[in-house]
């Protein structure tokens, strides 16, 4: 089903119908016939990933479209599922395991609950931004900040019981809890909170007010990057710490599990989103050649990564605003000739603004 719900999406890129939505929608419709007459929990777990999967498309869909009413309907769809999700991650994870402290497993719920609505509050503030509700997204993301809470409480007392790194002899629950800041969904819930009300400011246009609040998640994500991801280590230290990551990543139960689960996953591009929110608060505090150096030196440290088509089409602007006709039309041919270097196919041509 994977596969196909890929294939639904591209239509929205190669199809200016409503192709994409109508196909998966019957996609929903069938997922819902299939889960009426099943009654093990394995394939019932199974048929809240995909329910998911599905939902998170059509709001990705809708979106796009510009339909926010819609858009916003199908995150609620996704939002009253997340406890029956939660509720199945736990009991596929650890069973009819004995000696489980009850009080550790209903804080194990609260966390993994939490940081899902606060991933789907976010969005939803988010999408009321675009629509201009800057009232009803304020609610939204004061919503999300109270269920952070219980995350940052959790996440907090793993790091200062740490991990010995020997799972034998562990109970599951343990073992869970010494895992649980690696899991996306998770870690990253904190710096939602930044964005959003980094967002929430920027709309208000009080640029810098939302530069403090985009510097300060930076800082956390680069501090979250060197403890959890490779790219941040010394040339002779990343060969073994890629080999530790990536082991991680193919063997733990627990995040392919919560994956498969949920169905909702954390966004992988927040630390380019917050370094071109920052870029762009710095632009409009009359601060154009920091927001340039800092939007080039994204596209120096991993092009394939922050080269997006937003950061592309607002850097070939500043150039425009900070160059004459010919010195800027060379630099915009610089960033579109790295764009084909690294096959970035998907930034249209637009993104680079040459006539």
């Amino acid at each position: 089903m994977c596969i196909e719900i890929l294939a639904i999406q591209t239509l929205q890129y190669t199809d200016k119908s409503n192709r994409c939505i109508d196909k998966l929608h019957e996609l929903k419709e069938h997922l819902v016939s299939q889960q009426r007459n099943v009654s093990p929990s394995s394939t019932k777990t199974s048929g809240v990933y995909w329910a998911g999967c599905i939902d998170n498309a059509l709001a990705n869909a809708f979106a796009r479209k510009n339909d926010f009413r819609l858009a916003l309907a199908a995150l609620d769809d996704v939002q009253d599922c997340l406890e029956d999700a939660v509720n199945l991650l736990i009991t596929e994870w650890l069973g009819d395991e004995e000696g489980n402290d009850k009080a550790e497993e209903l804080r194990l719920r609260n966390v993994l609950l939490g940081s899902s609505k606060v991933e789907v509050l976010s969005r939803q503030g988010r999408i009321l931004l675009q629509a201009g509700a800057l009232q009803e997204a304020s609610y939204l993301f004061q919503r999300a900040s109270d269920e952070i809470v219980s995350v940052k409480e959790f996440v907090g007392n793993v790091g200062k019981r740490g991990s010995d790194g020997e799972e034998q002899g562990k109970t599951k629950l343990q073992i869970l809890h010494d895992h649980l800041e690696k899991i996306t969904l998770i870690s990253q819930s904190p710096i939602q909170i930044y964005i959003n009300e980094g967002l929430l400011h920027f709309a208000e246009k009080s640029f810098d007010k939302a530069m403090k609040i985009f510097g300060e998640a930076l800082e956390i994500l680069k501090q979250q990057s060197q403890k959890f991801s490779p790219v941040q280590l010394q040339q002779e230290e990343r060969d073994e710490k890629e080999v530790n990551y990536a082991l991680f990543l193919s063997t733990s139960p627990i995040v392919s599990i919560i994956e498969k689960t949920i169905g909702l996953e954390g966004d992988e591009n927040l630390l380019a989103h917050c370094q071109n929110n920052y870029a762009l608060c710095s632009l409009y505090s009359c601060r154009m050649k920091e927001a340039v150096s800092l939007m080039e030196s994204l596209v120096r440290i991993n092009p394939t990564y922050f080269l997006t088509e937003a950061l592309a089409f607002n850097l070939c602007t500043l150039y425009e605003l900070g160059s004459d006709g010919a010195m800027s039309g060379k630099k915009k041919k610089v960033v579109q000739l790295i764009a084909k270097r690294f096959y970035l196919h998907d930034i249209g041509t637009e993104s680079f603004r040459i006539n």
